[in-house]
Protein backbone atom coordinates (compact mmCIF):
# COMPACT_ATOMS: atom_id res chain seq x y z
CA UNK A 1 0.00 0.00 0.00
CA UNK A 2 1.37 3.48 -0.81
CA UNK A 3 2.84 5.12 2.28
CA UNK A 4 0.87 8.28 1.59
CA UNK A 5 -2.41 6.38 2.10
CA UNK A 6 -1.58 4.90 5.48
CA UNK A 7 -2.57 7.93 7.55
CA UNK A 8 -5.94 8.44 5.78
CA UNK A 9 -6.69 4.73 6.23
CA UNK A 10 -5.87 4.92 9.94
CA UNK A 11 -8.09 8.00 10.22
CA UNK A 12 -10.89 5.99 8.59
CA UNK A 13 -10.55 3.24 11.21
CA UNK A 14 -10.47 5.73 14.09
CA UNK A 15 -13.51 7.56 12.73
CA UNK A 16 -15.46 4.30 12.46
CA UNK A 17 -14.64 3.38 16.06
CA UNK A 18 -15.55 6.82 17.44
CA UNK A 19 -18.82 7.04 15.51
CA UNK A 20 -20.05 3.57 16.46
CA UNK A 21 -18.89 3.50 20.09
CA UNK A 22 -18.57 7.16 20.99
CA UNK A 23 -22.16 8.02 20.09
CA UNK A 24 -23.34 5.63 22.81
CA UNK A 25 -22.03 8.06 25.43
CA UNK A 26 -24.70 10.56 24.33
CA UNK A 27 -27.60 8.18 23.66
CA UNK A 28 -27.40 6.09 26.83
CA UNK A 29 -30.65 6.41 28.77
CA UNK A 30 -32.59 7.90 25.86
CA UNK A 31 -35.59 6.31 24.18
CA UNK A 32 -34.53 3.95 21.38
CA UNK A 33 -36.89 3.30 18.47
CA UNK A 34 -37.60 0.01 16.72
CA UNK A 35 -37.83 0.69 12.97
CA UNK A 36 -38.95 -2.80 11.97
CA UNK A 37 -41.83 -3.16 9.53
CA UNK A 38 -44.17 -6.04 8.74
CA UNK A 39 -41.85 -7.79 6.21
CA UNK A 40 -39.13 -8.00 8.90
CA UNK A 41 -41.28 -10.43 10.85
CA UNK A 42 -41.21 -12.84 7.90
CA UNK A 43 -37.41 -12.98 7.72
CA UNK A 44 -36.20 -16.18 9.43
CA UNK A 45 -33.48 -16.35 12.06
CA UNK A 46 -30.60 -18.36 10.53
CA UNK A 47 -27.74 -18.79 13.04
CA UNK A 48 -25.15 -20.16 10.58
CA UNK A 49 -25.16 -16.87 8.67
CA UNK A 50 -23.19 -15.42 11.58
CA UNK A 51 -20.18 -16.88 9.72
CA UNK A 52 -20.82 -14.35 6.93
CA UNK A 53 -21.61 -11.59 9.41
CA UNK A 54 -18.25 -12.05 11.18
CA UNK A 55 -16.26 -13.14 8.13
CA UNK A 56 -16.83 -9.79 6.48
CA UNK A 57 -14.12 -8.23 8.66
CA UNK A 58 -11.45 -9.96 6.56
CA UNK A 59 -13.32 -8.84 3.42
CA UNK A 60 -13.18 -5.25 4.68
CA UNK A 61 -9.44 -5.38 5.31
CA UNK A 62 -8.62 -6.73 1.86
CA UNK A 63 -10.89 -4.36 -0.07
CA UNK A 64 -9.94 -1.26 1.88
CA UNK A 65 -6.28 -1.96 1.13
CA UNK A 66 -7.18 -2.48 -2.54
CA UNK A 67 -9.14 0.77 -2.47
CA UNK A 68 -6.08 2.62 -1.18
CA UNK A 69 -3.87 1.11 -3.90
CA UNK A 70 -5.80 2.85 -6.68
CA UNK A 71 -4.82 6.10 -8.32
CA UNK A 72 -4.58 8.81 -5.66
CA UNK A 73 -7.68 10.72 -6.80
CA UNK A 74 -9.91 7.64 -6.86
CA UNK A 75 -8.49 6.38 -3.55
CA UNK A 76 -9.38 9.66 -1.84
CA UNK A 77 -12.86 9.52 -3.40
CA UNK A 78 -13.30 6.11 -1.80
CA UNK A 79 -11.93 7.12 1.62
CA UNK A 80 -13.72 10.47 1.44
CA UNK A 81 -17.01 8.67 0.81
CA UNK A 82 -16.34 6.51 3.87
CA UNK A 83 -15.58 9.55 6.04
CA UNK A 84 -18.64 11.48 4.81
CA UNK A 85 -20.94 8.49 5.26
CA UNK A 86 -19.68 7.81 8.79
CA UNK A 87 -20.35 11.43 9.75
CA UNK A 88 -23.91 11.05 8.44
CA UNK A 89 -24.19 7.87 10.53
CA UNK A 90 -23.12 9.84 13.60
CA UNK A 91 -25.89 12.38 13.02
CA UNK A 92 -28.46 9.58 12.61
CA UNK A 93 -27.25 7.71 15.70
CA UNK A 94 -27.57 10.86 17.81
CA UNK A 95 -30.84 12.10 16.29
CA UNK A 96 -32.71 8.78 16.08
CA UNK A 97 -31.36 6.15 18.53
CA UNK A 98 -32.57 2.75 17.38
CA UNK A 99 -32.82 -0.77 18.69
CA UNK A 100 -34.12 -4.16 17.56
CA UNK A 101 -35.81 -7.12 19.22
CA UNK A 102 -33.52 -10.14 19.25
CA UNK A 103 -34.69 -13.75 19.44
CA UNK A 104 -33.76 -16.10 22.25
CA UNK A 105 -30.82 -18.26 21.13
CA UNK A 106 -31.18 -21.67 22.75
CA UNK A 107 -29.26 -24.06 20.48
CA UNK A 108 -25.94 -25.67 21.34
CA UNK A 109 -24.23 -25.69 17.92
CA UNK A 110 -21.18 -23.54 17.25
CA UNK A 111 -23.39 -21.13 15.28
CA UNK A 112 -25.75 -20.67 18.22
CA UNK A 113 -22.79 -20.09 20.52
CA UNK A 114 -21.35 -17.51 18.15
CA UNK A 115 -24.71 -15.76 17.99
CA UNK A 116 -24.89 -15.60 21.79
CA UNK A 117 -21.37 -14.17 21.84
CA UNK A 118 -22.27 -11.53 19.25
CA UNK A 119 -25.39 -10.56 21.18
CA UNK A 120 -23.38 -10.39 24.39
CA UNK A 121 -20.61 -8.19 22.99
CA UNK A 122 -22.59 -5.99 20.61
CA UNK A 123 -25.43 -3.96 22.08
CA UNK A 124 -28.64 -3.68 20.02
CA UNK A 125 -28.25 -0.01 19.18
CA UNK A 126 -26.70 2.29 16.54
CA UNK A 127 -28.53 0.38 13.83
CA UNK A 128 -29.85 3.04 11.42
CA UNK A 129 -28.14 3.12 9.00
CA UNK A 130 -26.30 -0.20 9.14
CA UNK A 131 -22.52 0.37 9.27
CA UNK A 132 -22.08 -3.31 8.42
CA UNK A 133 -23.95 -2.88 5.13
CA UNK A 134 -22.47 0.56 4.49
CA UNK A 135 -18.88 -0.67 4.85
CA UNK A 136 -19.48 -3.84 2.83
CA UNK A 137 -20.98 -1.87 -0.06
CA UNK A 138 -18.08 0.59 0.08
CA UNK A 139 -15.81 -2.45 -0.30
CA UNK A 140 -17.54 -3.17 -3.61
CA UNK A 141 -17.22 0.49 -4.63
CA UNK A 142 -13.50 0.28 -3.82
CA UNK A 143 -12.86 -2.33 -6.52
CA UNK A 144 -15.53 -1.92 -9.18
CA UNK A 145 -13.59 0.74 -11.13
CA UNK A 146 -10.13 -0.52 -10.19
CA UNK A 147 -8.43 -1.76 -13.39
CA UNK A 148 -5.84 -3.67 -11.37
CA UNK A 149 -8.51 -5.90 -9.78
CA UNK A 150 -9.58 -8.93 -11.87
CA UNK A 151 -13.19 -9.20 -12.96
CA UNK A 152 -13.91 -12.34 -10.96
CA UNK A 153 -12.95 -10.58 -7.72
CA UNK A 154 -15.20 -7.63 -8.57
CA UNK A 155 -18.09 -10.09 -9.01
CA UNK A 156 -17.16 -11.80 -5.75
CA UNK A 157 -17.12 -8.44 -3.93
CA UNK A 158 -20.60 -7.62 -5.21
CA UNK A 159 -22.00 -11.03 -4.24
CA UNK A 160 -20.32 -11.04 -0.82
CA UNK A 161 -21.49 -7.50 -0.05
CA UNK A 162 -25.06 -8.62 -0.79
CA UNK A 163 -24.55 -11.72 1.37
CA UNK A 164 -23.40 -9.52 4.26
CA UNK A 165 -26.53 -7.39 3.88
CA UNK A 166 -28.70 -10.52 4.02
CA UNK A 167 -26.76 -11.88 7.02
CA UNK A 168 -27.51 -8.73 9.05
CA UNK A 169 -31.20 -9.58 8.62
CA UNK A 170 -30.99 -13.34 9.22
CA UNK A 171 -28.90 -12.84 12.38
CA UNK A 172 -31.49 -10.29 13.55
CA UNK A 173 -28.84 -7.62 13.98
CA UNK A 174 -30.69 -5.19 11.69
CA UNK A 175 -34.02 -4.59 10.01
CA UNK A 176 -34.79 -3.82 6.37
CA UNK A 177 -34.65 -0.04 6.66
CA UNK A 178 -31.18 -0.27 8.25
CA UNK A 179 -29.87 -2.35 5.35
CA UNK A 180 -31.42 -0.22 2.61
CA UNK A 181 -30.25 3.03 4.18
CA UNK A 182 -26.73 1.68 4.69
CA UNK A 183 -26.24 0.65 1.05
CA UNK A 184 -27.94 3.81 -0.23
CA UNK A 185 -25.72 5.98 1.97
CA UNK A 186 -22.60 4.30 0.53
CA UNK A 187 -23.65 5.16 -3.02
CA UNK A 188 -24.86 8.65 -2.07
CA UNK A 189 -21.65 9.38 -0.17
CA UNK A 190 -19.49 8.31 -3.10
CA UNK A 191 -21.59 10.36 -5.53
CA UNK A 192 -21.43 13.45 -3.31
CA UNK A 193 -17.68 13.21 -2.75
CA UNK A 194 -17.04 12.63 -6.45
CA UNK A 195 -19.14 15.55 -7.66
CA UNK A 196 -18.62 18.12 -4.88
CA UNK A 197 -14.83 18.18 -4.81
CA UNK A 198 -14.80 16.91 -1.23
CA UNK A 199 -12.20 14.30 -2.20
CA UNK A 200 -9.76 16.93 -3.44
CA UNK A 201 -10.24 18.94 -0.25
CA UNK A 202 -9.66 15.83 1.81
CA UNK A 203 -6.51 15.08 -0.21
CA UNK A 204 -5.16 18.59 0.36
CA UNK A 205 -5.77 18.30 4.10
CA UNK A 206 -3.87 15.04 4.17
CA UNK A 207 -1.07 16.24 1.88
CA UNK A 208 0.98 17.83 4.64
CA UNK A 209 0.81 14.67 6.71
CA UNK A 210 1.77 12.66 3.62
CA UNK A 211 4.83 14.88 3.09
CA UNK A 212 5.77 14.37 6.73
CA UNK A 213 5.55 10.61 6.21
CA UNK A 214 7.90 10.84 3.25
CA UNK A 215 10.37 12.89 5.28
CA UNK A 216 10.20 10.32 8.04
CA UNK A 217 10.97 7.63 5.48
CA UNK A 218 14.16 9.47 4.51
CA UNK A 219 15.20 9.59 8.16
CA UNK A 220 14.47 5.92 8.86
CA UNK A 221 17.65 4.63 7.24
CA UNK A 222 19.72 7.34 8.93
CA UNK A 223 18.35 6.46 12.36
CA UNK A 224 18.47 2.68 11.93
CA UNK A 225 21.69 2.01 13.79
CA UNK A 226 20.95 4.67 16.40
CA UNK A 227 17.70 2.85 17.17
CA UNK A 228 19.64 -0.36 17.63
CA UNK A 229 21.94 1.33 20.14
CA UNK A 230 18.91 2.71 21.99
CA UNK A 231 17.41 -0.78 22.23
CA UNK A 232 20.68 -2.12 23.61
CA UNK A 233 20.65 0.54 26.31
CA UNK A 234 17.23 -0.43 27.68
CA UNK A 235 17.16 -1.86 31.18
CA UNK A 236 15.57 -5.32 31.01
CA UNK A 237 14.83 -5.40 34.72
CA UNK A 238 12.98 -2.09 34.64
CA UNK A 239 10.80 -3.23 31.75
CA UNK A 240 9.86 -6.42 33.56
CA UNK A 241 9.35 -4.67 36.91
CA UNK A 242 7.02 -2.02 35.46
CA UNK A 243 5.07 -4.57 33.47
CA UNK A 244 4.74 -6.87 36.49
CA UNK A 245 3.66 -3.92 38.64
CA UNK A 246 0.96 -3.03 36.13
CA UNK A 247 -0.32 -6.61 36.09
CA UNK A 248 -0.36 -6.78 39.90
CA UNK A 249 -2.23 -3.46 40.07
CA UNK A 250 -4.82 -4.68 37.54
CA UNK A 251 -5.22 -7.94 39.48
CA UNK A 252 -5.70 -6.01 42.72
CA UNK A 253 -8.42 -3.88 41.12
CA UNK A 254 -10.22 -6.97 39.83
CA UNK A 255 -10.00 -8.68 43.24
CA UNK A 256 -11.32 -5.57 44.95
CA UNK A 257 -14.24 -5.43 42.53
CA UNK A 258 -14.95 -9.09 43.17
CA UNK A 259 -14.97 -8.49 46.93
CA UNK A 260 -17.22 -5.44 46.63
CA UNK A 261 -19.63 -7.16 44.28
CA UNK A 262 -19.58 -10.38 46.36
CA UNK A 263 -19.65 -12.70 43.39
CA UNK A 264 -20.93 -16.08 44.48
CA UNK A 265 -20.65 -17.79 41.08
CA UNK A 266 -18.95 -17.56 37.72
CA UNK A 267 -22.30 -16.62 36.17
CA UNK A 268 -22.52 -13.59 38.46
CA UNK A 269 -19.03 -12.50 37.38
CA UNK A 270 -19.94 -12.91 33.71
CA UNK A 271 -23.15 -10.92 34.14
CA UNK A 272 -21.14 -8.16 35.79
CA UNK A 273 -18.60 -8.11 32.94
CA UNK A 274 -21.41 -7.67 30.40
CA UNK A 275 -21.96 -4.22 31.85
CA UNK A 276 -18.64 -3.07 30.42
CA UNK A 277 -19.72 -3.91 26.86
CA UNK A 278 -16.99 -4.32 24.28
CA UNK A 279 -14.30 -2.71 26.46
CA UNK A 280 -13.87 -5.76 28.71
CA UNK A 281 -12.93 -8.22 25.90
CA UNK A 282 -10.77 -5.53 24.32
CA UNK A 283 -8.88 -5.15 27.61
CA UNK A 284 -8.29 -8.91 27.80
CA UNK A 285 -7.11 -8.97 24.16
CA UNK A 286 -4.70 -6.11 24.87
CA UNK A 287 -3.40 -7.91 27.98
CA UNK A 288 -2.66 -11.02 25.92
CA UNK A 289 -0.80 -8.94 23.35
CA UNK A 290 1.34 -7.31 26.04
CA UNK A 291 2.18 -10.55 27.83
CA UNK A 292 3.66 -11.93 24.59
CA UNK A 293 5.63 -8.80 23.67
CA UNK A 294 6.87 -8.33 27.26
CA UNK A 295 7.08 -11.93 28.54
CA UNK A 296 6.50 -11.60 32.27
CA UNK A 297 3.63 -14.06 32.77
CA UNK A 298 2.61 -17.10 30.70
CA UNK A 299 -0.51 -16.77 28.59
CA UNK A 300 -2.16 -19.37 30.81
CA UNK A 301 -3.22 -16.64 33.26
CA UNK A 302 -4.95 -14.60 30.56
CA UNK A 303 -6.72 -17.70 29.22
CA UNK A 304 -7.96 -18.56 32.71
CA UNK A 305 -9.21 -15.02 33.32
CA UNK A 306 -10.93 -14.92 29.92
CA UNK A 307 -12.70 -18.25 30.42
CA UNK A 308 -14.00 -17.14 33.82
CA UNK A 309 -15.12 -13.68 32.66
CA UNK A 310 -16.56 -14.45 29.22
CA UNK A 311 -17.04 -18.21 29.14
CA UNK A 312 -14.72 -20.63 27.39
CA UNK A 313 -15.63 -19.53 23.87
CA UNK A 314 -15.42 -15.78 24.47
CA UNK A 315 -12.19 -16.21 26.42
CA UNK A 316 -10.75 -18.33 23.63
CA UNK A 317 -11.49 -15.74 20.93
CA UNK A 318 -9.96 -12.87 22.93
CA UNK A 319 -6.88 -14.90 23.88
CA UNK A 320 -6.35 -16.34 20.40
CA UNK A 321 -6.57 -12.92 18.74
CA UNK A 322 -4.40 -11.25 21.38
CA UNK A 323 -1.68 -13.92 21.53
CA UNK A 324 -1.52 -14.20 17.73
CA UNK A 325 -1.24 -10.41 17.36
CA UNK A 326 1.41 -10.27 20.09
CA UNK A 327 3.38 -13.04 18.38
CA UNK A 328 3.36 -11.11 15.11
CA UNK A 329 4.52 -7.94 16.91
CA UNK A 330 7.34 -9.89 18.58
CA UNK A 331 8.36 -11.28 15.17
CA UNK A 332 8.45 -7.78 13.65
CA UNK A 333 10.47 -6.41 16.58
CA UNK A 334 12.94 -9.26 16.29
CA UNK A 335 13.25 -8.64 12.55
CA UNK A 336 13.82 -4.89 13.01
CA UNK A 337 16.10 -4.80 16.08
CA UNK A 338 17.75 -8.22 15.90
CA UNK A 339 19.79 -9.61 18.78
CA UNK A 340 19.59 -6.34 20.72
CA UNK A 341 15.90 -6.61 21.58
CA UNK A 342 16.13 -10.37 22.28
CA UNK A 343 18.86 -9.72 24.87
CA UNK A 344 16.68 -6.92 26.24
CA UNK A 345 13.63 -9.13 26.73
CA UNK A 346 15.44 -12.38 27.66
CA UNK A 347 18.58 -13.31 29.54
CA UNK A 348 21.77 -14.07 27.64
CA UNK A 349 21.82 -17.50 29.24
CA UNK A 350 18.37 -18.30 27.81
CA UNK A 351 19.38 -16.89 24.43
CA UNK A 352 22.52 -19.04 24.24
CA UNK A 353 20.67 -22.13 25.53
CA UNK A 354 17.97 -21.99 22.88
CA UNK A 355 20.39 -20.95 20.16
CA UNK A 356 22.25 -24.22 20.73
CA UNK A 357 19.02 -26.23 20.68
CA UNK A 358 17.86 -24.54 17.50
CA UNK A 359 21.18 -25.26 15.78
CA UNK A 360 20.81 -28.95 16.68
CA UNK A 361 17.22 -29.19 15.48
CA UNK A 362 16.73 -30.57 11.97
CA UNK A 363 13.86 -28.27 11.10
CA UNK A 364 13.26 -24.92 12.78
CA UNK A 365 9.80 -24.73 11.20
CA UNK A 366 8.79 -27.96 12.95
CA UNK A 367 10.28 -26.75 16.24
CA UNK A 368 8.32 -23.50 16.07
CA UNK A 369 5.08 -25.29 15.20
CA UNK A 370 5.51 -27.80 18.06
CA UNK A 371 6.26 -24.95 20.48
CA UNK A 372 2.94 -23.32 19.62
CA UNK A 373 1.12 -26.60 20.26
CA UNK A 374 2.65 -27.54 23.62
CA UNK A 375 1.87 -25.74 26.89
CA UNK A 376 4.54 -23.86 28.89
CA UNK A 377 6.92 -23.85 25.91
CA UNK A 378 9.06 -20.68 25.33
CA UNK A 379 7.26 -19.79 22.11
CA UNK A 380 7.46 -16.07 22.97
CA UNK A 381 11.24 -16.31 22.63
CA UNK A 382 10.92 -18.21 19.37
CA UNK A 383 8.65 -15.49 17.95
CA UNK A 384 11.44 -12.95 18.48
CA UNK A 385 14.02 -15.45 17.21
CA UNK A 386 11.98 -16.09 14.04
CA UNK A 387 12.28 -12.41 13.20
CA UNK A 388 16.00 -12.49 13.98
CA UNK A 389 16.70 -15.26 11.45
CA UNK A 390 14.41 -13.46 8.95
CA UNK A 391 11.96 -16.33 8.59
CA UNK A 392 9.46 -15.58 5.84
CA UNK A 393 6.57 -13.58 7.26
CA UNK A 394 3.88 -15.56 5.44
CA UNK A 395 5.22 -18.86 6.79
CA UNK A 396 5.43 -17.46 10.33
CA UNK A 397 1.84 -16.18 10.21
CA UNK A 398 0.52 -19.55 9.01
CA UNK A 399 2.41 -21.44 11.75
CA UNK A 400 1.02 -19.11 14.42
CA UNK A 401 -2.56 -19.18 13.11
CA UNK A 402 -2.62 -22.97 12.76
CA UNK A 403 -0.61 -23.90 15.84
CA UNK A 404 -1.73 -21.42 18.49
CA UNK A 405 -5.46 -22.16 18.89
CA UNK A 406 -5.22 -25.73 20.24
CA UNK A 407 -3.35 -25.06 23.47
CA UNK A 408 -5.37 -21.89 24.08
CA UNK A 409 -8.59 -23.81 23.43
CA UNK A 410 -7.55 -26.50 25.94
CA UNK A 411 -6.80 -23.90 28.63
CA UNK A 412 -10.09 -22.04 28.08
CA UNK A 413 -12.15 -25.25 27.94
CA UNK A 414 -10.58 -26.47 31.20
CA UNK A 415 -11.14 -23.21 33.10
CA UNK A 416 -14.57 -22.82 31.50
CA UNK A 417 -15.72 -25.88 33.48
CA UNK A 418 -15.42 -23.90 36.73
CA UNK A 419 -18.85 -22.94 37.99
Amino acid sequence: MPRGMRLPLILTLVCNFLVYNGSRLFTAGRVHYNLSVRPDAGIPFVPWTVAIYLGCYLFWIVNYVLGCRQETEEAFCFLGADLFAKLVCLVCFLAVPTTVLRPAVEGSTIWHRLMRLVYRLDAADNLFPSIHCLTSWLCFIAVRKNAAVPGWYKCFSLVFALMVCVSTLTTKQHVLIDVLSGTALAEAGYFFVKRSGFAKTYERIMSRAVRDERRNLMHETRNKYRNRRMMTGLDTKKIRIWTAAGIVLAAAIVIRLCVNQKFDSVEALQDYMKGFGVFAPLALTLFQIIQVVVPVLPGLFGCAAGALMFGWWGGFLCSYIGISAGSLIAYCLGRKYGTDIILTMFSRKQYEKWSRKIKKSRSYDVLLFVSTLLPLFPDDFLCYFSGLIEMKGRKFVWIILLGKPWCILAYCAAFGLIK
